[in-house]
């Protein structure tokens, strides 16, 4: 899952705010990288919101984080929002500002998505060494799934 945007806006927030209570939207893997994310830096709080059309896949994996969480000393809950991620992801935007959480928005926080590239600096030294004896190969085209697009943003 997303571990590496949300580690890296995590730490970011902690470092330079001080802020230890987080907040984050997701239908599944945002909400399971915040949560490991969680699990390294140990902020005060998570709160992790989803809608009610969420996979209940996804669902058991997140709330047996959230309770693993909470065995460890984190204030983590899970919050229903929504029939969808749009109708959730505006609840939370609608709180930034107005409480002590740092929304960690999978898409547009400029640190969540620094994380997520990272993914692209571990593909070309991948690559690299693979095509330096292969000159006549001028371009690599990647595929890649999206969901949210989350990752891909990065």
């Amino acid at each position: 899952y997303k571990a590496r945007g949300a580690f890296c806006g995590m730490r970011r927030v902690m470092e330079t705010e001080g802020c230890r209570d987080f907040l984050a939207v997701s239908t599944g893997n945002h909400a399971l990288g915040v949560l490991k994310a969680a699990e390294l830096l140990r902020p005060d709080r998570v709160k992790i919101v989803v809608p009610n059309n969420t996979s209940p896949t996804k669902l058991r994996g997140i709330n047996g984080k959230v309770l693993a969480l909470r065995h460890k000393g984190v204030d983590a809950s899970v919050l229903y929002i929504g029939d969808g991620f749009d109708e959730a992801r505006q609840w939370a935007l609608n709180l930034q500002g107005g409480g002590d959480a740092y929304y960690l928005d999978p898409y547009s926080n400029p640190w969540v998505v620094a994380g997520q590239g990272t993914i692209g600096l571990e593909l070309y030294r991948q690559l690299a060494p693979l095509l330096a004896d292969r000159p006549e190969i001028r371009e690599v085209v990647l595929l890649s799934p999206i969901g949210g697009g989350g990752l891909l943003a990065g």
